[in-house]
């Protein structure tokens, strides 16, 4: 499972992750699994975030965007009862009045915008979530559904506390607040809180966590703000 979570994408470390989660649900095997060699350091591969993507994105005038969804001009003149029929009808009203009638089947000035030439554009997409793809979303909830069963055990809250790499992807994520994994990682770290071995080495020796939880009284997500208290109070 470790090396196709180390050396695979896609699918197979997806399924990969949701078997560990799955072992992390009984009591018997969570020990065992921190004890595997190389366990921590492959979760936190999957957990880590991805730096900042290139996008090319075509450019679209607003010309075509008013065709596509009003239909043109044209058609409209077509089309029975259109502002072109109304005018034959009463075409005694003068030409004042065919001014003002044309005119309001187009009153949008800002669709006579010059066309694009529909070149590529560079787009930068960053964030948590929107640098991956939806394989390795689902890997990264399966590998906090195996962390927050494996935080349960005291052993295993030790273990996982004094692990540089995984705590210092946990404080990133925390303070990722735009992303529905923000709440995972204040909550594993509200747990790993609750072990009174831990606190020293949580608030001195890991120094991004402390503001990242800081920082979470702030999210906009309730549960967020209530676990961030949670693990403020146990420092």
């Amino acid at each position: 499972l470790l090396v196709v979570i180390n050396e695979g994408h896609g699918i197979p470390r997806k399924g990969a992750c949701a078997v560990l989660a799955y072992l992390g649900k009984t009591v018997e095997n969570r020990l065992l699994l921190v004890q595997v060699p190389g366990m921590l350091d492959a979760l936190n591969k999957v957990l880590k975030p991805r730096p900042p993507r290139i996008e090319r994105q075509e450019l679209t005038s607003k010309v075509d965007q008013k065709s596509a969804a009003y239909g043109s001009e044209d058609e409209e003149d077509s089309h029975d009862g259109s502002a072109t029929n109304t005018f034959s009808e009463n075409h005694t009203v003068g030409s004042k009045a065919h001014t003002s009638v044309r005119s309001g089947s187009y009153t949008d000035e800002s669709a006579a915008t010059p066309r694009f030439s529909g070149a590529n554009t560079p787009v930068e997409i960053r964030g948590y979530d929107e640098t991956v793809d939806e394989n390795l979303r689902a890997a990264r909830q399966n590998v906090f559904a195996l962390l927050l069963h494996l935080v349960k055990e005291k052993d295993n809250a030790y273990h996982l506390a004094r692990h540089d790499e995984i705590m210092t992807t946990l404080a990133a994520i925390a303070d990722q607040h735009d992303s529905p994994s923000h709440l995972l990682a204040i909550k594993t770290v509200a747990f790993l809180t609750r072990h009174r071995l831990n606190t020293k080495v949580l608030a001195f020796k890991q120094r991004d966590l402390v503001p990242a939880i800081v920082h979470g009284t702030s999210s906009a997500n309730e549960s967020s703000r209530l676990y961030s208290c949670y693990a403020l109070q146990n420092l």
